[in-house]
């Protein structure tokens, strides 16, 4: 006889060997041979056949015993499980397999042990099948049997097992990119001097709170740089990299957002728009626990400049000894807000403060629209006035009133005006006249009425130009407020005729609504 090699199992040694519960021995490493991975591939692979841990494949309809990968043929011949090791019992009346007698059960033994078999294997067709080994007894159950509602089933399984790896590599995908991808930067800054906030791209929360801080938040992707100048000139500077049209109401809140904490007695926040911000609606955000003393949100470069699309939102309980706001495109809107004083404006947005908590105070509210969408109520006033139309100043009395008219409608600085300028000019400052305001505008008719030169009784003539004084005149004879820049009219509501009112408000929006209510 010739030595099995090192490497190699003794098929005649029972050293390490397994009783499979008939009487079969195994080899060492069949118990381990058959992992859960091949049973998953069995059931979910498709056609596949399992291995025996003898390098047998088994069909589906083959039951098979966990732990010790015993395998019942579904059909009982009563042969030999593993002939190729050359196993068999000559008591039981069992030959080898080439032999004529294999076919067919032989002896008393070898029937018996085939009726154990039979009932075995009925237990298994009914669902469960075991075996008693030295290292204890194991069970499997198979979970679908080859029938049209098994593969049914077993298709449903498949299903909801590649729904939930695909749901479950999703979820890690995001966590990950949750944790990986934010960004959170702080500083502090000296409450008693000015903060300032430069931000491109990013919105802006002004909130309450116990230290004077400034923090960035946002994602990776959402921010493009921040620059830090502190505590030396109390200023940061954000650049978010998108403009945010992405975005749920086209707000950059989720991508970059800049939160300005304020302990009671803050002297001055101010927030400047970069004007070559390309985000549609940024908002700055004063929330109603915030106590400061200026707020104050405006363009990059000075007062002149407004922000190109920043909104402002005061929240209800604010209490702000002054605030200025000056915009372009964004709406500004204070909803029970205890301001001291106010100068808020829009040139396309409407400018809104309603419930204004005034207290015993009055207020002072001088107001501009040039289309006349003004609303302006004082619940429970004793007193309420409002100004004649050239009370404020006239621009035939005024030169500084002159000195914007004349800016505006005569472009070529002749000190003439002429219909062409004078037309262009409307557009200029949002006018929008005839019946199909807001949607259509048609001025033509105000050149006429403007150029008419009455000559006599019975004659008129319309001009094609008008000199300085003559022009400053005509507007002021047809109440042309609109004409004049800046230009306001002023209402004063007391709650008492003799109380004298503290508060005071200028709202102005050339495009847009004013509204005060109090």
């Amino acid at each position: 006889s010739v030595a099995p090699a090192a490497n190699q199992a003794d098929p005649t040694s029972t050293k390490g060997r397994f009783d499979d519960g008939d009487h079969h021995q195994l080899l060492p490493g069949a118990r381990k041979t058959q992992s859960f991975g091949g049973i998953f591939g069995w059931l979910f692979g498709g056609k596949g056949k399992l291995d025996n841990g003898f390098g047998h494949s088994t069909p589906r309809g083959t039951y098979i015993g966990s732990g010790m990968n015993a395998v019942v043929p579904a059909i009982n011949t009563g042969r030999q499980l593993f002939p190729e090791y050359g196993h068999h019992h000559s008591s039981s009346g069992m030959s080898s397999p080439s032999s004529p007698a294999a076919e067919t059960p032989g002896g008393s033994c070898g029937h018996t042990r085939n009726m154990k078999r039979k009932e075995k294997l009925e237990m298994a067709m009914g669902g469960g099948m075991g075996h008693r080994h030295r290292s204890g007894s194991y069970k499997y159950k198979l979970p679908f049997g080859e029938t049209k509602a098994g593969r049914a089933s077993r298709s449903t399984v498949r299903l909801l097992v590649f729904a939930f790896l695909l749901g479950s590599i999703a979820g890690i995908y995001l966590l990950c990119a949750w944790v990986l991808g934010n960004y959170e930067a702080s500083r502090t800054f000296d409450g008693a001097a000015t903060m300032v906030v430069i931000v491109s791209g990013c919105d802006v929360v002004v909130q309450g709170g116990t230290e004077a801080r400034v923090t960035v938040h946002g994602l990776l992707t959402g921010i493009s740089s921040v620059e830090w100048f502190l505590p030396a000139s109390q200023q940061v500077s954000v650049v978010g990299a998108d403009d945010c049209t992405d975005e749920i109401m086209m707000r950059c809140h989720d991508l970059c957002r800049v939160v300005v904490e304020c302990p009671p007695g803050t002297a001055h926040i101010r927030v400047q728009q970069s004007a070559e911000d390309s985000a549609l609606a940024p908002l700055v955000t004063v929330t109603g626990d915030v106590d400061v003393e200026l707020v104050e949100v405006r363009g990059a470069v000075s007062w002149a400049t407004a922000g190109p699309t920043l909104g402002v939102e005061f929240q209800s309980g604010a209490k702000i000894a002054e605030a200025i706001a000056y915009t372009s495109a964004g709406h500004i809107v204070a909803n029970g807000v205890n301001f001291g004083k106010a100068n808020f404006w829009s040139i396309s947005g409407s400018v809104i403060v309603t419930a204004t908590a005034l207290e015993s105070d009055g207020a002072v509210v001088s107001f501009r629209q040039p289309e006349g969408k003004t609303c302006v109520a004082v619940v429970g006033a004793a007193n309420i006035t409002a100004s004649a139309p050239w009370e404020l100043g006239s621009p035939v009395n005024d030169p500084s009133s002159a000195a914007r008219v004349m800016a505006t409608f005569d472009v070529d600085n002749n000190l003439q005006v002429d219909t062409t300028e004078f037309v262009d000019a409307i557009a200029t400052l949002n006018k929008c006249c005839g019946s199909g305001c807001p949607l259509y505008t048609f001025c033509n008719p105000l050149r006429f009425e403007t150029f008419n030169q009455i000559t006599s009784v019975d004659d008129q003539e319309t001009v094609s130009l008008l000199g300085e004084l003559a022009f400053l005149q005509r507007i002021v004879d047809l109440n042309y407020t609109w004409a004049v820049p800046r230009h306001d009219t002023m209402v004063t509501a007391s709650f008492s005729p003799a109380a004298l009112s503290s508060k005071s408000f200028t709202l102005r929006s050339e495009a847009g609504e004013v509204r005060f209510t109090a």
